[in-house]
């Protein structure tokens, strides 16, 4: 149980008590690695190439380990460029250890599923797949330099000092110890995006055809959120030998919106197991009571995180020793979806503190010079001083938010069962970061490829109990309530109850309310963080409509003394303002709907506050929709 997965890579000598396989490579270095590691070796034409994990090549999922191997030990005698393509063709969960043209190099998947630790100092290199495995072999000397996992929480850190992890995309060196970027390394190609899914189902067509010859079983992960339906989707043609479970907590002293997640999951997933026969269970997450502490405790010491132990405890219970492969659909699901603010879409010029501002709420650093200057930080160790066309905060997602967040809760289960993500090579990371962002924020990909995978998993809504039925029920209803209230409203029957999109920084959705014609929003919850924001955001382009629209906005806070609190930003003006100034009512008219793409308004705080006259300071009202010739 301790060091699941684990291996180690060292010019020294490692008490290997743990009874470990050991492989020389170049008669200077051992790998020490578990009885849980698969272990695949190849040498051909001088060079050699090591793989700890599974492996499979998404073009042909036929294809043999030997012949993976032989054509990236090949291509990399041909020419480094094409070994790294080649390369972006692997998914799975791996190490790679490249021995070629006189240098031994580390590649891992690029979800860094397969967690890679190093430390280097005073002429040591030591390797492992745990900052604690590396402190072991050091003797217990290096110095524990944190105690929380918010501390490190963006970051390439560990524990300890001079222990770092390494980043997805960037490959290790033996000799020299430097990290080296190989993706990207230029812009993305720009295409169809009937082209981008076509490619991308044919990739996850042969992950399935290499999921059923394997000799896992086969185990979902099932959720009321559109990530899993996503992965089930995929699945649809092993769905007689796949398990899915959904874990449930005890709410009784929880908040209001996490009563009603957990309430609406087990109502999206009870609708959907039934309809479709899914072979299924719920599993309680067990009490503190009931969990083995020695079991906690060895997951504490395995991996640096919070996510939750006892569930770990409970997937061992159930799964542990079976031979499960457990389905993600979490980590790299959030860049189909992009899950950063959408007025960040519109950003042309990045800068430290523009990407600071967005990724402070993963940073944990409230002081904005400090968060700058560790943004700026992050942005060097991670060599990314070109963002070519891809967008940075994306970039960073995939660098630090997986490597941390994301492998504690991969670390906590590896003692039940090894984890895949569908989604985890390379060449389809890039198909999806081409996507357009604006399709993808607005869920549009996988809406798009769940209808041609498994089109009836889009009759359940997400996150939500609704479905197509109950929704087009209720949309029927309202439109006539809409016509009664105010014949202004007529236009907006035209342009559907989905004219106005939201998001919220907070995980709580915005308040919502019609009233006078209109819509009020506002935060739902009182404890604002420093630069927390809610959103709202109308995509004309969606509607068939030629003539113009004039609407109404009104801002309810005038206090002098608020001035520098709140921040509005839109499109509908040239910069941002202080909500201050925009108090009252405002009329605004959009000539040509044809012509404009679309509007969003921001509503952003500078200042954390639990009160809720704050809340209600940065309250919008929009309404009286009218078309105009």
């Amino acid at each position: 149980m301790k060091y699941p997965f684990g291996f180690l890579l060292t010019r020294e000598k490692f008490n290997n008590k743990y009874n470990w396989h050991e492989f020389s490579i170049n008669e200077e270095l051992t790998l020490y690695y578990s009885n849980s590691n698969e272990f695949f070796e190849l040498q051909y034409n001088k060079s050699q190439i090591i793989v700890l994990g599974y492996f499979f090549d998404i073009r042909n999922g036929d294809l043999s380990k030997n012949a993976i191997i032989k054509n990236l030990i090949m291509s990399r005698q041909s020419n480094y460029n094409d070994f790294l393509e080649n390369l972006s063709y692997l998914s799975g969960r791996f190490l790679l250890i490249l021995n070629a043209n006189e240098e031994i190099r580390l590649f891992h998947d690029v979800a860094g599923l397969k967690a890679v630790c190093y430390y280097k100092g005073k002429g040591r290199l030591v390797i492992g797949s745990h900052d604690t495995l590396i402190n072991e072999a050091m003797e217990h000397k290096l110095k524990k330099l944190y105690n929380n996992p918010k501390e490190v929480s963006f970051s390439s850190h560990t524990r300890f000092e001079s222990v770092e992890k390494l980043i997805p995309n960037m490959s290790l060196e033996i000799t020299t110890a430097k990290i080296e970027r190989y993706y990207p390394v230029g812009k993305y190609s720009v295409r169809s995006k009937e082209e981008i899914r076509r490619e991308l189902i044919s990739y996850l067509n042969e992950t399935v055809k290499w999921l059923n010859k394997s000799n896992y079983k086969l185990l979902l992960s099932l959720t009321g959120g559109g990530d899993s339906k996503m992965s089930l989707a995929i699945l649809k043609p092993l769905i007689h030998r796949l398990e899915t479970f959904t874990y449930l907590k005890d709410t009784t002293n929880e908040s209001n919106f996490v009563k009603k997640t957990f309430q609406n999951d087990k109502e999206i997933v009870d609708s959907i197991v039934n309809n479709l026969n899914l072979n299924h269970k719920f599993i309680e997450i067990s009490s503190d009571e009931s969990t083995d502490l020695s079991v906690i405790e060895t997951i504490k010491h395995n991996v640096f995180s919070n996510h939750h132990y006892n569930l770990a405890n409970d997937y061992y219970r159930i799964y542990g020793g079976e031979n499960y492969l457990h389905i993600r659909s979490s980590a790299l699901f959030n860049i189909g979806k992009y899950i950063f603010p959408f007025e960040s879409i519109n950003v042309e010029d990045w800068d430290v503190e523009t990407i600071a501002k967005y990724v402070q709420k993963w940073t944990n650093i409230e002081d904005e010079a400090d968060n700058n200057k560790h943004v700026s930080n992050l942005l060097d160790y991670a060599q990314l001083e070109n963002f070519y066309n891809y967008n940075p905060l994306e970039l960073l997602f995939l660098s630090y938010r997986l490597i941390q967040w994301h492998g504690g809760v991969v670390g906590e289960s590896d003692i039940a069962f090894d984890t895949i993500l569908l989604l985890n090579a390379r060449k389809i990371v890039d198909l999806i970061l081409s996507y357009p962002i604006e399709d993808r924020h607005k869920n549009k990909l996988f809406v798009e490829l769940i209808d041609q995978l498994w089109p009836i998993l889009n009759y359940w809504d997400i996150n939500s109990p609704n479905n197509l039925q109950s929704k087009y029920l209720s949309t029927a209803s309202q439109l006539k309530k809409y016509k009664k209230i105010n014949s202004n409203l007529s236009g907006l029957s035209e342009l559907g109850l989905k004219l106005i999109k939201t998001s919220s920084t907070q995980p709580e959705r915005i308040y919502q309310k019609i009233t006078n014609g209109g819509f009020l929003f506002k935060f739902s919850n009182n404890n604002i963080k420093k630069k927390e924001s809610y959103e709202l955001y109308i995509n004309f382009l969606n509607y068939d409509v030629r003539e113009g629209l004039q609407f109404k906005l009104r801002f309810y806070y005038n206090n002098p003394n608020g001035r520098d609190k709140i921040t509005v930003k839109s499109n509908l003006f040239k910069k941002p303002r202080d909500i201050i100034d925009l108090y009252g009512e405002h009329v605004f008219q959009i000539d040509k709907l044809s012509e404009q793409k679309d509007l969003y308004i921001n509503i952003e705080h500078h200042s954390p506050s639990s009160l809720a006259s704050w809340v209600n300071a940065s309250r919008l009202w929009i309404g009286d929709f009218k078309f105009v010739n």
